[in-house]
């Protein structure tokens, strides 16, 4: 995941890196199209869990409660 963000110029703080591997665990395919979002983002230094974050919720659309249904 790092190294995926390296190459498309992100840096991300040691917690928004944690949140965002822990968010997208087993789906590559969704963390790559998180960080195509993140190119949005114009910052001069590393991004912040604030910063990333509504970014990371908008794609998780399930609660627990809803998948036990």
């Amino acid at each position: 995941l790092n190294k995926r963000l390296a190459q498309n110029g992100i840096t991300l703080t040691t917690d928004a890196l944690e949140f965002m591997a822990q968010s997208y665990e087993g789906n590559l395919f969704a963390a790559a199209q998180c960080i195509k979002k993140l190119l949005n983002i114009k910052a001069s230094s590393a991004l912040t869990l604030e910063q990333i974050k509504p970014f990371i919720e908008s794609n998780n659309s399930f609660t627990t409660f809803e998948l036990t249904n």
